[in-house]
């Protein structure tokens, strides 16, 4: 695989590298690379347009590993024909693989332990003090197009959300794109949080629902969201009204965004979004 000779200093050779299909805003190669007689191994990112740049997620990267905040470093950055960044590779396991029952790489007796752990983290992210952008989502803080559909099901979450909406958006740091790919998991301890590309201010109780959001097969049961909360609890606060109107439109966004090609996951999500605009609270 070649990767852009650009984006390559001139003392790093390049022993191999395996290009991620799957990556949306920028082209990212896993890389065994030598430099200075060591080998290591690291990620480049280059961005796909030529517009487009990745300071953004450099910044925060540099500004969160001065607080020991668990990132990855960044090795080398710069401008050639696009933006690129090559950031070292952080040991573990996606949050996904870890927490689902169907994957290989599912760890049943630690799960509970690194919700809490990543849950911790999230609330100590939320207390960092930082000048900085909002963060590039906003847009799903309100509706999408929802409003439009001529299905019952969208139009009553759509009739609860504009009935009790939330007073105060509370601004903290933000990831912007907190989700169970974002997260690694080593040895049962969560390793590195990757993709800062979203991050910025934003609303906190959205960043909540956005990785509590449930799946078929796990995050799914009030035991995990419990000690995801019980953890975020241990470093900082929430409001928990706030965080069920975010989890109906969250749930809300997904099945729209499902309607046309996935009905089931449509389905699905739709009734999850039902269940927490039930949700009742002691």
């Amino acid at each position: 695989m070649r990767v852009p000779d650009y984006a390559i200093p001139q003392d790093v050779e390049i022993l191999s590298a395996t290009r991620n299909r799957i990556a949306e805003v920028n082209s990212v190669y896993r890389c065994t690379a030598r430099c200075r007689n060591s080998t290591l191994g690291l990620y480049l990112k280059v961005c796909k347009s030529t517009t487009a740049t990745m300071d953004n997620e450099r910044d925060a990267l540099v500004v969160l590993g001065q607080q020991s905040f668990p990132v990855p470093r960044v090795l080398w950055h710069g401008v050639g024909r696009r933006s690129f960044m090559a950031l070292e590779e952080r040991p573990g396991t996606i949050l996904r693989d870890v927490l689902n029952p169907l994957s290989d790489n599912h760890l049943p007796h630690m799960t509970n332990r690194v919700l809490h752990q990543l849950g911790e983290l999230v609330g100590w992210l939320h207390t960092i003090k930082l000048d900085w952008q909002p963060q590039k989502r906003t847009s799903l803080y309100g509706l999408l197009g929802e409003q439009e559909l001529d299905d019952p099901r969208f139009q009553e979450l759509v009739h609860w959300l504009r009935q009790n909406a939330p007073h105060n958006r509370d601004q903290v740091f933000v990831h912007g794109d907190l989700n169970d790919a974002n997260v690694l998991v080593n040895r049962g301890e969560v390793s590195a949080i990757l993709d800062w590309e979203s991050a910025g201010i934003g609303w906190r109780e959205y960043e909540l629902a956005w990785i509590l959001r449930e799946r078929r097969n796990y995050m799914n049961s009030v035991q995990a969201r419990e000690f995801f909360l019980d953890g975020y609890g241990a470093r900082s606060t929430y409001d928990r009204h706030a965080l069920r109107w975010c989890e109906v439109m969250n749930c809300m966004h997904v099945a729209f965004w499902c309607k046309d090609r996935y009905r089931n996951f449509m389905d699905f999500n739709l009734q999850k979004a039902r269940e927490a605009m039930q949700r009742r609270y002691d």
